[in-house]
C-alpha cells in the first residue's frame, strides 16, 4: 500500500475495508498502526493491543505523578478524585489545544478601508477553545502560558518566540492572529481585520514575571528577546499614553456611537466593562497604567540581569509608576471609596426605542422600524469626574501588586471585594459589583452583558494575589479569612465544572450554574493555579511592656491583629473628659446675676402709661433670667448623666484614636444636649400654642399689652370693658394678630408731655413691645446693654419725673456685655436666635 502514494504530496488518505463478521453475536476490534518512515528506532512489538495498554497506563502513571508534583492538590482542603481528575483532564485540553498555524493575516491602519496583507508567517501558542476560538489571542495567551509554564516552560518559551516574531518595524502586535482562508472561516467580518492602533493587555509580562521568579539561573531570555520585549513596550508607551504624565488610555473607542449604552474598549479585554460614558481625550484608564507599571518593572529586571545600561531607565521609571501618592492622585477616589478610571462621565444614559428614518405617508398605517439608541437623560450631570463602578478594573493595583503593603487602602479594598452585595460569592469575584447601575444591563439592543457581573473565571487574579500579600499586608485578619474564602470558592468551582464536565470563562450570576457554551480553557483552569497555591503564614511575636512609641509603631503596623491583655476594660467619661459649657455672657452678667438689675424697677410711686418699660422690665428680666436658669440646669442634668457613662474599649487606642473617640463623644454630647426631647422645637412650639390660644380665646395678658380697660358710664351705672389693643405699628390689632409689635421706652408721666398713645417718648435700642412678654423678649435683641450711653439713659429714665427716686449705689456701677468678648452672636442678634443655639 506504500509505494502508490509515495511520491504524492497529499496530507489525507482514505482507505476503505470490506469485512466479513464471523459470527452474528461477535464483537470484535482492530488496530491501525502509524509509524514513520524516517523513524531509525525499531519497535520491538507494534504499538497494539496488550502493547499499547501498557505504554498507556505508563505515560498515564508518569502524568499523575508529575501532576500532583506540580500542583499538589491531594494535600488541599475540599479537594476529591472527580474533581482532581477533571482538573487533569482540563490540563490536558489546554496542552492539547496548542497548534501551529501559517498563512497571513489582515491588518490596517485607522480607517483604512481596504485592508493589507500581512507577510506569510506562522504562530505556535494555545487557544481559547479549539471549537469555538480556533486562533491565537494575544492576551488570552498571556494568563495560557501561566499554566502551560507551570507544566513545561521550554514550550512557553516557544510560544513566546513564535508571538514576537509578529512584531511589525513599529512594535506593535495584532490582538488576534487570524492566519489563513481556514482560520478566518471562523470568525465573524467584522473582527478579521486587526488595527494597527489597537492594543490589547500585554499579559506576555505576567508569563515572563513567572518564569523570573521560578527559574533561579535567569538564563532564559537573550538580549535579542530582550530587545524585541522592549519594542512592543515603546509601542504601548508612544501610542497609548494619557493626556497626563505618568497616565495611559486605550484607544479604540467610538465616541460617537450612538447605539451603545457604554462604547466598547475591546482593546483592554474588557470588551463592555464600564468605562468613561463618553469618550475623550481626557480619560484615564487605571489597568492599563498598572499594566504598563508591571511592564515597566519587568524590563527592568530583565536588563538587570544581563547587566546592560538600560536597567536604570526602566526602573527609575517602573518606581514613578509604583509611586502609591501619584496613583491615588491619578485614579483614587476619597468620595466612592475605590479606585477607578476618570473621565467625561454619567450614569444617567439609557438605550431607548425611537423610529428609524421618517414615517412613510404613503403608508401611514404600516409599522415603522424601531432601534434603540443611548439617550443622556441629566446633561448637568455630564461632567469630567471618577467612573464609579466598582469592579475588576478597581482591583488592578491590587491584582499587579502595586499596592504597597502598608498602603492604608488595602483594608477597605479586600473588605468590599470579599462584600457579597458588590463583587464576592462562592463561586468566585464578580466582574462588576451588583451596586452598578450597569451591572447585568445589556450593552446594546443585541448584545447581552459580559463583564458586568457574570464570574469571569480567569480574573479572579485577584484573589491570588490577596495570598501573595497575606505575610506583609497590615490587614493579617482580613487576607487570612479572604485566602479560606478563595479557596473554598475555588473548590467549588471545580465541583461545578466537574459536575458539568465543561470548563468556560463565564459563570451564570442566578444560580451560579456554567452559562456559556464556550470551552474557554485557559481561564478556567486558572482556578487550578491558584487552588494549588494557596498559602497562608501567620508569625506570632510577644513584646513585653512596650513603650508608647513603640506601642503607636505596632499599633500602625498590626492594627487589626495586635492582642494584649488589659485588666481596666472601662472608666467613667468623668475620669478621662472634662466639660466646660459656656452660655451667653448675659447669663452672667449684671442683669442677670444676684439679681442687680431688677433693683432698677424697685421703689416707683405713682401711675406711669401701661406700656413703659419701667413698669414691664421687671417682667422681662425675670423672663430672660429663667431661661438663663433652665439652660444651666438642662446642661448639668445632661453632664451628670453623661460624666457617669463608661468608655469601654478592650484595645488600648493609640493616641491620635483616643482623640478622635473622645472628640466624637463630646460631640455627641453637643447633639444630645441640642436635640434632648427637642428642647427647642417643644418651647416654641408651647409658644406659638400659647399664642395662638391666647388670641383665640381673648385671654388678657398681665399689663394689658394686648389688651386695655375702658369705663363705660351709661345713665350713671359704670361698666368695665377689655377692648383689644390697637396702639401698634401699622394699626394692628391684637385680637386679630399676635405679631403686633412697637418699640419698647419711655412715656412721660402725664398725657399732655405724651408723643403719641401708641409710641414712647424715648425708645430703646433693641428692645421690642410685642402682645406677648415672651414674645416681646425673643423678638428683642441685647444691644442697648452693650452701651454705656445707653444704660446711662436708662438710669436717667429711671428717676425722671421721680424726684423722690433713690437709685442704689449698685445700679449706678451696672456693668454692659463686653462685644470684645469671642461670641457666636453679635449684640444685635435675636434672643430667639440665641435660645435656640
Amino acid at each position: 500500500m506504500d509505494q502508490p502514494f509515495k511520491d504524492f504530496e497529499h496530507n489525507t488518505f482514505i482507505i476503505q475495508l470490506t469485512l466479513k463478521q464471523p459470527l452474528a453475536n461477535e464483537i470484535f476490534s482492530f488496530d491501525i498502526i502509524y509509524q514513520s518512515d524516517s523513524s531509525s528506532n525499531e519497535r520491538e512489538q507494534d504499538l497494539t493491543g496488550y502493547y499499547f495498554n501498557e505504554e498507556i497506563n505508563r505515560l498515564q502513571k508518569q502524568f499523575d505523578e508529575r501532576f500532583e508534583n506540580i500542583f499538589q492538590l491531594k494535600t488541599k482542603q475540599n479537594m476529591d478524585i472527580k474533581k482532581i481528575h477533571f482538573a487533569k483532564s482540563t490540563l490536558s485540553n489546554l496542552i492539547g489545544g496548542i497548534s501551529y498555524f501559517t498563512g497571513k493575516s489582515l491588518v490596517a491602519k485607522g480607517n483604512q478601508k481596504i485592508p493589507d496583507e500581512y507577510w506569510a508567517t506562522s504562530l505556535y501558542t494555545a487557544v481559547p477553545s479549539r471549537s469555538f476560538f480556533p486562533r491565537g489571542f494575544l492576551w488570552d495567551e498571556g494568563f495560557h502560558n501561566l499554566l502551560i509554564a507551570r507544566w513545561n516552560k521550554n514550550i512557553t518559551m516557544e510560544i513566546l518566540s513564535h508571538w514576537f516574531d509578529m512584531l511589525n518595524d513599529n512594535g506593535w502586535i495584532p490582538r488576534e492572529v487570524i492566519l489563513g482562508d481556514e482560520a478566518r472561516a471562523r470568525v465573524p467580518a467584522e473582527f478579521i481585520v486587526q488595527y494597527t492602533n489597537n492594543a490589547n493587555p500585554p499579559t506576555f509580562f505576567l508569563t515572563i514575571e513567572y518564569l523570573l521568579k521560578t527559574n533561579s539561573n535567569n538564563h532564559l531570555f537573550n538580549l535579542p528577546f530582550i530587545q524585541r520585549l522592549e519594542k512592543w513596550y515603546q509601542w504601548y508607551n508612544r501610542t497609548q499614553y494619557g493626556s497626563q504624565p505618568l497616565t495611559y488610555r486605550w484607544r479604540g473607542r467610538n465616541a460617537s456611537s450612538i447605539y451603545e449604552l457604554n462604547p466598547k474598549t475591546l482593546t483592554s479585554g474588557l470588551d463592555d466593562y464600564p468605562r468613561a460614558s463618553h469618550p475623550t481625550d481626557a480619560e484615564r484608564h487605571l489597568d492599563l497604567r498598572c499594566w504598563m507599571t508591571l511592564a515597566s518593572t519587568i524590563i527592568g529586571k530583565l536588563y538587570s540581569i544581563i547587566n546592560n545600561e538600560q536597567t536604570n531607565k526602566y526602573l527609575n521609571y517602573a518606581k514613578l509608576l509604583l509611586n502609591n501618592e501619584q496613583l491615588d492622585q491619578l485614579h483614587w477616589s476619597e468620595q466612592y471609596g475605590m479606585y477607578a478610571d476618570y473621565g467625561l462621565h454619567t450614569d444617567y444614559v439609557q438605550l431607548q426605542r425611537v423610529p428609524m428614518g421618517k414615517p412613510n405617508p404613503q403608508q401611514p398605517q404600516q409599522p415603522q422600524p424601531t432601534h434603540m439608541i443611548r439617550q443622556v437623560t441629566r446633561q448637568s450631570d455630564l461632567n469630567l469626574k471618577y467612573v464609579k463602578h466598582f469592579g475588576y478594573v478597581s482591583l488592578f493595583p491590587l491584582m499587579t501588586r502595586i499596592l504597597d503593603p502598608q498602603s492604608s487602602k488595602l483594608e477597605k479594598i479586600f473588605n468590599d471585594l470579599q462584600n457579597p452585595s458588590l463583587l464576592w460569592t462562592q463561586y468566585g469575584v464578580r466582574s462588576l459589583a451588583q451596586t452598578s447601575p450597569l451591572y447585568g444591563v445589556r450593552n446594546t439592543e443585541h448584545d447581552p452583558p459580559y463583564w458586568r457581573g457574570e464570574r469571569i473565571n480567569g480574573k479572579a487574579y485577584a484573589a491570588d494575589v490577596a495570598f501573595d500579600v497575606a505575610g506583609k499586608t497590615v490587614a493579617v485578619n482580613i487576607v487570612k479569612q479572604g485566602a479560606k474564602e478563595v479557596a473554598k470558592a475555588g473548590a467549588q468551582k471545580l465541583a461545578v465544572l466537574a459536575a458539568t464536565g465543561v470548563v468556560t470563562e463565564v459563570t451564570a450570576k442566578p444560580i451560579d450554574e456554567v452559562k456559556s457554551a464556550y470551552f474557554i480553557i485557559g481561564f478556567g483552569i486558572l482556578i487550578l493555579i491558584f487552588y494549588s497555591s494557596i498559602t497562608v503564614r501567620i508569625r506570632i511575636n510577644s513584646v513585653y511592656q512596650p513603650t508608647l512609641n513603640e506601642y503607636e509603631q505596632l499599633y500602625t503596623k498590626y492594627s487589626s491583629t495586635l492582642q494584649y491583655p488589659c485588666t481596666l476594660l472601662s472608666v467613667p467619661y468623668s475620669s478621662i473628659i472634662y466639660i466646660k459649657p459656656y452660655y451667653h455672657q448675659v447669663c452672667s452678667s449684671d442683669l442677670i446675676e444676684d439679681n442687680a438689675w431688677l433693683l432698677y424697677f424697685r421703689g416707683f410711686s405713682g401711675s406711669f402709661h401701661t406700656s413703659d418699660f419701667r413698669l414691664r422690665g421687671l417682667k422681662t428680666f425675670t423672663i430672660l433670667q429663667a431661661l438663663c436658669e433652665k439652660s444651666n440646669e438642662t446642661i448639668k442634668n445632661e453632664l451628670a448623666v453623661f460624666n457617669n457613662l463608661q468608655f469601654i474599649n478592650a484595645r488600648v487606642p493609640t493616641n491620635n484614636t483616643f482623640h478622635i473617640q473622645t472628640l466624637t463623644l463630646i460631640q455627641q454630647f453637643q447633639q444630645q444636649v441640642l436635640d434632648k426631647d427637642k428642647i427647642l422645637a417643644s418651647f416654641l412650639d408651647l409658644f406659638e400654642l400659647v399664642r395662638i390660644s391666647i388670641q383665640l380665646n381673648q385671654f388678657i395678658v398681665g399689663h394689658t399689652s394686648n389688651a386695655k380697660l375702658l369705663k363705660l358710664s351709661i345713665s350713671n351705672n359704670y361698666f368695665y370693658r377689655f377692648v383689644a389693643n390697637k396702639n401698634w405699628n401699622n394699626n394692628c390689632s391684637c385680637g386679630t394678630s399676635v405679631s403686633c409689635s412697637r418699640s419698647e421706652g419711655f412715656y412721660c408721666r402725664i398725657t399732655s408731655c405724651f408723643a403719641t398713645l401708641a409710641e414712647p417718648n424715648q425708645t430703646i435700642p433693641g428692645l421690642i413691645m410685642t402682645c406677648l412678654l415672651v414674645d416681646s423678649l425673643l423678638t428683642s435683641s441685647l444691644e442697648c446693654f452693650y452701651n454705656k450711653s445707653c444704660i446711662d439713659m436708662l438710669i436717667e429714665w429711671r428717676s425722671f419725673e421721680s424726684s423722690d427716686a433713690k437709685i442704689d449705689t449698685r445700679l449706678v456701677n451696672i456693668k454692659r456685655l463686653d462685644p470684645t468678648i469671642n461670641s457666636r452672636f453679635s449684640p444685635n442678634t435675636k434672643l430667639a436666635n440665641i435660645v435656640s443655639q
